[in-house]
């Protein structure tokens, strides 16, 4: 029995290991997250905002990032349209725009809320720290049209959001360090709220933010947006992708268990 199990095609072994991987994704199992303090901490601070409160959703990543954070933007975008907060869209990155895009179809924002009024998407914001410094100083002054060519003072949302004194929370969707801009430049000088929700290894250069109160939450990773789904009550590629790896890695340990007992037991009949 032992010597027809050591003869068994690594290829089965390989399709078992893809069927657990993408078993979450069509059925809602799940692992028992903990919820980390920071993330706590800043969905609290969301909690508390007030109906009707604007949000600039500032996505400032890449596709290779998507897995981390997408689906932490996909989380708040649900949950401020649960709130009926206003939700302003920018990237300082130059693929932002498509993934903004991206998140909006995903959300099916334009069929659940009223364009101009409920959300506006601006697209991007050129310049890096300099184009943020603008944007913060005075809105209309640096955007003049948004993402589809309208013009911003025509919007209805836009009418009374002139600069970072009127945008309640900065939730930055970024790949790395790219909060920076937004913490130096918008939270630093105005004391706007912030929340980053980041990518794992950016997750230590902004943990002493979170200390010091310049940012309200904080989300790491994968683990993070399974969190922080958890918290706003959705369900997506956060929870979805961190059990798959959970599940690959009980598989791995059982092929490696099994295997080395077939091993040694396969070792043990050739003595005897």
């Amino acid at each position: 029995m032992s010597d027809l199990a050591l003869k068994i095609d690594r290829r089965y072994l390989q399709i078992i290991l893809a069927i657990v991987i993408a078993l979450p994704f069509f059925i809602p199992i799940s692992f028992p997250i903990d919820i980390p303090p920071e993330t706590l901490k800043g969905f609290q601070f969301i909690e508390s905002l007030p109906e009707g409160s604007v949000i600039l959703m500032s996505y400032d990543a890449s596709s290779a990032g998507m897995a981390e954070v997408h689906p932490q933007g996909i989380a708040m975008m649900l949950y401020a349209m649960k709130k009926n907060f206003k939700i302003i869209w920018v990237s300082t990155w130059v693929e932002g725009p498509q993934l903004i895009e991206w998140a909006l179809t995903d959300v099916k924002a334009f069929e659940r809320m009223e364009y101009g009024v409920d959300f506006v998407n601006i697209g991007y914001i050129p310049g890096l720290s300099g184009g943020v410094a603008a944007f913060a100083k005075d809105i209309h002054e640096m955007i003049k049209e948004d993402y589809y060519g309208n013009s911003l003072e025509e919007l209805p949302m836009m009418a009374d959001i002139r600069d970072a004194t009127d945008i309640d929370l900065i939730f930055d969707v970024c790949v790395g360090g790219g909060f920076d801009y937004w913490l130096w430049f918008v939270q630093g000088v105005y004391g706007t709220p912030m929340y980053a929700a980041v990518s794992a290894w950016a997750a230590p250069t902004a943990l002493p933010f979170v200390a010091s109160g310049q940012l309200v939450g904080l989300n790491n990773g994968l683990g993070g947006a399974a969190a922080f789904e958890i918290l706003t009550g959705t369900r997506g590629f956060g929870q979805g992708g961190l059990t798959s790896l959970s599940l690959a890695h009980v598989w791995a340990i059982i092929t490696i268990i099994l295997g080395n007992l077939l091993f040694f037991l396969t070792k043990k009949g050739g003595e005897e």
